[in-house]
């Protein structure tokens, strides 16, 4: 599957919730199978803790992003929310034994771990910076530009940068895929309040 996923086993959740509850509770069962109402709740956990990260801006640990270097077309002053798109793709799927949160788009892997960007048919990497960049798609298709280094144009008396050209792009790393502690608190108290219904069932 095309995109960036994360995912944790029930034997791993398992021993997170032991690890939290102490031996004195009841034991959380690390085998399958897991019934579909609790998988969906654990999932919906994840996928809101992932979710969050973007808005706060920090990896599973805690730690913050890098901050942008430059403004987005569409004003947005945080990483990874210029369109949003990588946010709202975050969903989650489970089988018997294992939830894995995913998302289908093709750059996660890069916002994730980060990396660098070299063009393949061109000299310059042509980065937008304006609205007006950004629907034009290329400088070669905004009309009435100059290189001045910047594609430029002159607007209301003075010359706006549009694109921003460049050799390479080092894209930062900004994980974002991963549970926090808070998740991982959360995740086992619904696993230990499992186990011991289960347990007084029994």
């Amino acid at each position: 599957m095309a995109g960036f996923a994360t995912a944790a086993t029930l034997a791993d959740l398992a021993r997170m919730a032991q690890a939290q509850t102490g031996p004195l509770a009841p034991p959380v069962k690390a085998s399958g199978p897991l019934d579909a109402a609790t998988a969906r709740e654990l999932l919906e956990i994840g996928r809101a803790d992932i979710k969050r990260r973007f808005q706060t801006g920090t990896a599973p640990d805690g730690s913050a992003w890098r901050p942008l270097k430059y403004s987005r077309p569409s004003g947005a002053g945080k990483p990874l929310q210029d369109t949003g798109r990588l946010m709202a793709s975050i969903q989650g799927r489970h089988t018997a034994t294992e939830l894995v949160w995913f998302t289908a788009e093709a750059a996660a892997g890069l916002m994730h771990y980060g990396g660098t960007i070299v063009p393949r048919r061109a000299k310059f990497l042509a980065i937008p910076l304006t609205r007006e960049a950004k629907r034009a798609g290329s400088p070669r298709r905004l009309r009435g530009t100059k290189v001045v280094p910047l594609f430029a144009r002159l607007t209301g008396g003075r010359m706006v940068g549009h694109f921003l050209l460049c050799k390479k792009a080092v894209v930062p790393a900004r994980p974002f895929m991963g549970l926090s502690e808070r998740a991982q608190g959360a995740i086992a108290e619904v696993l230990a309040e499992r186990a011991a219904k289960q347990w007084q069932a029994s």
